[in-house]
Order: C-alpha cells, then structure tokens, then sequence
C-alpha cells in the first residue's frame, strides 16, 4: 500500500504489515513483533538490496528516516554497496570490540543459559586468544589453535567453534 509515511500510519500499522511511502520510491515502514522500522528497497547492479534505517523512535521520525532514505537511494545509484562497506568497516574492528556489538545484537535474544554460556567462552577463552586481533586477521590456524588449546575441554571446545562460527558470520 503506497501512502504518505508519518508518525500516525507509522503507529497504526498492524504486524507483518508494511507501507510504503508516496513521495520517496524505496521507503517504507514496516511492523514487526518488536516495533516499526524504517526501510529502504532499491536496486544495485540489477540486484534489489533491501536495507533498514532503524527502529521508529529517537532519533528517527518519518521526517529523518525520509531523509536518510534519499541519501542511501542515491548512493545506491552511485553504484556503492552499503552493506559490503558495512561488512569492510566491521572486519578491520577487533574481536574484542566486535564482540560488544555481537552481545548487543544476538546474544542477547538469546535464551539465558546460552546466553550465559556464550558470554563464559568469549570472557575465559575467545577475548584471551583472539581479542586483539581484527576479525579481517584471523586465520583457520588461529582457529585450529585455541582448539587444541582447549583439547582438555572436548565439549566446550567443540561448542567454542560453534559459537565462533555464528560469531563471525
């Protein structure tokens, strides 16, 4: 449905239902079980990219996430990839630091035990080993030898990459 985006059809919306803007083509609103973000559908390289603004409430209004959606459909027209930039930015971050945000994103949705196991291995083994490091550095063999230093802990060792591998996706 195609309608002007403001804060009283940005309140109205129901879950699962999206909106999208009249006056900017690519904007949009969407509820989800958390609340409303704002969106933005374009096209790069013939590939349609779909990106979020962020979650309606200080700062973004309808009139600020506009605003930002015009920026990213131009520089979406110049030809520049948003999220592999994103992905350039986070990689040249260390682990320590990327850990930080991984916490705030994922881990905290977690269930609590998980949530208090992967906090254990990143605090006890992974920051100790890797935590220096950035993520764009880290090697198999880096991998392989936090690994074979927790040979005396299979389980958790085992887990550890599990956890890594979710982590670094």
């Amino acid at each position: 449905m195609k309608k002007r985006i403001g804060a009283r059809t940005v309140e109205a919306l129901k879950p699962g239902e999206t909106i999208w803007d009249d006056q900017v083509k690519g904007f949009g609103a969407r509820r989800q079980m958390k609340g409303v973000s704002y969106v933005v559908k374009g096209r790069l390289k013939g590939r349609q990219k779909f990106l979020t603004i962020g979650r309606h409430g200080s700062p973004w209004t309808p009139e600020t996430a506009r605003k930002e959606a015009r920026r990213l459909l131009v520089l979406l027209e110049q030809g520049v990839d948003l999220l592999e930039e994103k992905r350039r930015e986070r990689a040249r971050k260390s682990t320590a630091e990327l850990w930080k945000l991984f916490d705030e994103e994922h881990v905290e949705k977690l269930k609590p035990g998980s949530r208090d196991a992967y906090r254990r291995l990143f605090r006890l083994h992974i920051i100790p080993h890797l935590g220096g490091k950035p993520l764009a550095d880290i090697t198999r063999d880096d991998i392989a030898a936090l690994h074979r230093r927790m040979k005396d802990k299979p389980r958790a060792a085992n887990f550890c990459l599990a956890v890594l591998s979710k982590f670094m996706n």
